[in-house]
């Protein structure tokens, strides 16, 4: 399977793949945040689903730049990190980034910030799942060499896999495409839009606030995780010779659980006062 990494071109401008497909996610994700909260009735409403998206994007896409500049860049500016149209994010320095939003929103909204990261998360979990289709198609997040019938070849660049194939000698500067390597980011797409459904399953049933967006977390973790094994593009470090968003991803699973225990705990709670006040 060979990639391409132009989506299409309008004269001299090129408009990449994964740029289509990241504006894709969030428009679309917007559509589905906009349902929630039209069936969640107040606080929530159908503005919220238009004002959240604009300040997630623009929260995200900057951290996750700075991210980006601050693990692979050896030389950057403060300007730089706000140019964040340009290539080069990660998703975890979105994922702050886009908290960060969220709270300050939420602060601002008078509105309870564990219910709207709740209501939120489906979109996310299907926005990531669209989003890794574009880091496919762009080339980024590529994974190891395989011998598996779906291994995929990506074409001569500067950058990316077939630059670091070159630069170890496994393949020289006049070869018409990568070696196959793991589709790692359809890896992960396949994992998160197969959750999305549950997350909005889950969502229905009206459970304790903040429960829905631990369990995203857990399952997010728990799966970039195991995929970083079959990534390509990223140092490892000691001193169990992980990858640093495993590292992030193991933390963000133990928080998570923890924040769940304490949560569902609180609720039941809760839960026993008032049937005894009931009664």
């Amino acid at each position: 399977m060979r990639c391409i990494l132009i989506f299409f071109r309008i004269g001299p401008y090129v408009i990449r793949s994964y740029v289509v497909l990241l504006f894709l996610a969030f428009f679309l994700g917007s559509l589905l945040l906009r349902r929630r909260a039209k069936r969640s009735g107040p606080p929530f409403s159908e503005r919220i689903a238009w004002d959240v998206p604009i300040w997630i994007f623009l929260g995200a896409m900057t951290v996750s730049r700075y991210y980006w500049l601050v693990e692979y860049a050896s030389d950057w500016s403060v300007w730089e990190g706000l140019a964040f149209w340009r290539a080069g994010h990660v998703y975890y320095g979105g994922l702050l980034g886009g908290m960060l939003a969220v709270l300050f929103y939420a602060k601002v909204k008078h509105l309870s910030v564990l219910s709207m990261l709740d209501i939120l998360s489906p979109s996310l979990a299907f926005g990531y799942g669209l989003t890794r289709v574009g880091c496919f198609l762009n080339g980024c997040c590529y994974g190891k060499l395989t011998d598996m019938p779906w291994g995929v070849c990506y074409p001569p660049s500067l950058e990316g896999v077939f630059r670091q194939q070159v630069e170890e000698g496994i393949l020289t500067v006049a070869a018409s495409a990568s070696l196959p390597v793991h589709p790692a980011p359809l890896y992960a797409a396949a994992a998160s839009l197969a959750f999305w459904p549950i997350l909005e399953w889950v969502w229905k049933l009206r459970i304790a606030p903040g429960t829905l967006t631990c369990l995203y977390f857990i399952f997010y973790g728990l799966s970039r995780f195991i995929l970083e094994f079959f990534r390509a593009d990223s140092p490892v470090y000691e001193p169990m010779g992980w990858k640093f968003a495993q590292y992030i991803s193991l933390a963000l699973v133990l928080f998570s659980a923890l924040v769940l225990c304490f949560n569902g705990y609180r609720w039941r709670k809760r839960q026993v006062g008032e049937d005894s006040n009931a009664a």
